[in-house]
């Protein structure tokens, strides 16, 4: 059965969202299956990297895409080191999940409360927690940053890791 969830651009209005459940929980409607990977017709990265830059947008956090990688760039003022936080964007193919792949529901699993969706814990928990890092560290900034903070979201991590090459790449 295919999966009814909403498509990014219905999204964007929810770019306030920092609270780390249900940043996941949104990112986990957007359909990120790669493309070498999954035969699903909007199967690719476009939609989730859309949604990561108007969510740093939002934030006023500087932004830069390297083909479809979305890097959130929080300036220093010079001086100190750089901390880059890499994160995945893509997923494996939603056609060999159990449930609604995209829907990002709660369900009790060993006693805790779980995110179920294909890419909840590969890697879509993980980039939401790096997001409401990003914005956590802008937020409460009281001194100035030395170094820069990056939060780099790559694709293609689940089949030739394109986009960490490309980054690499660009520099």
């Amino acid at each position: 059965m295919p999966d009814k969830s909403p498509q990014p651009s219905a999204l964007f209005n929810v770019t306030v969202v920092e609270d780390c459940v249900a940043l996941t929980q949104i990112l986990k409607r957007i359909d990120s299956s790669n493309v070498t990977l999954s035969a699903t017709p909007d199967a690719g990265e476009s939609g989730i990297v859309d949604y990561i830059s108007a969510w740093l947008q939002h934030r006023g956090i500087e932004q830069h895409r390297i083909e479809t990688v979305p890097r959130g760039h929080l300036l220093g003022t010079g001086g100190g080191k750089s901390l880059m936080i890499n994160t995945h964007i893509d997923t494996v193919s939603l056609n060999s999940y159990e449930f609604e792949s995209l829907f990002g529901h709660t369900m009790e699993k060993d006693g805790s409360l779980v995110i179920f969706g294909r890419g909840a814990l590969d890697m879509k928990s993980g980039l939401a927690a790096e997001m409401a890092d990003v914005a956590a560290i802008k937020k409460n900034q009281v001194t100035p940053l030395h170094g820069d903070v990056i939060l780099a979201a790559v694709s293609d991590e689940e089949d030739a890791s394109q986009g960490t090459q490309d980054l690499i790449a660009a520099g």
